[in-house]
């Protein structure tokens, strides 16, 4: 996940629909609907976004969760310190 900053308080999140191929989008999207069901750690995110605004941000905010949960496995498995900053 990319953040772009614009004021020194203030964290802009890049669109994840805006970011990777379609195909990948598609399925991480499908993905997202469904993590909450067997993660409790997603399902509580889901909530919490789900409180705050319309039907994407959840779906969008447990897909960005799982991409940063890739990532940190990732560098796990590779003994990566720290995953490079886009």
């Amino acid at each position: 996940m990319a953040l772009r900053t614009r004021h020194v308080d203030k964290v802009m999140r890049t669109p994840i629909s805006k970011q990777h191929n379609k195909h990948i989008q598609q399925v991480l999207v499908e993905a997202a609907r469904l993590a909450p069901r067997y993660s409790d750690e997603l399902a509580l995110l889901y909530e919490q976004e789900r409180q705050r605004g319309n039907g994407n941000r959840p779906t969008f905010a447990v897909a960005r969760k799982m991409v940063a949960l890739m990532g940190s496995s990732f560098c796990l498995s590779h003994r990566i310190k720290s995953v490079p900053q886009c």
